[in-house]
């Protein structure tokens, strides 16, 4: 069986400091049932995101929508879509 590796749309729900890890609702993998993952994948440099922000916050993220249940669902390559890098205007190459 292979796997099918989809980006989605990520929400934070829920954040537990003492578990190091945040509950997400990964659209692509359930528009209902919530996955839980280690914390610092949604709270980090990457996505801007803190302890205190992190909470309703939407991400995308690739994931294996196509597992068979939330315990299996894996989240690469989180990043913040508020965070977007543009280019400088009159940068050669659009320069970041």
């Amino acid at each position: 069986m292979s796997t099918t590796i989809t980006t989605s749309f990520v929400t934070v729900k829920e954040v537990d400091v003492a578990a190091g890890t945040a509950r997400v609702l990964a659209t692509s993998f359930s528009t209902d049932e919530l996955v839980t993952v280690p914390l610092h994948q949604v709270v980090n440099s990457r996505t801007g995101l803190k302890v205190d922000t992190a909470g309703g916050a939407t991400l995308y993220a690739e994931l294996n929508a196509d597992a068979d249940a939330a315990d299996l669902v894996v989240l690469t390559k989180v990043s913040n879509p508020a965070m977007a890098v543009t280019a400088r205007p009159g940068s050669p190459g659009g320069a970041r």
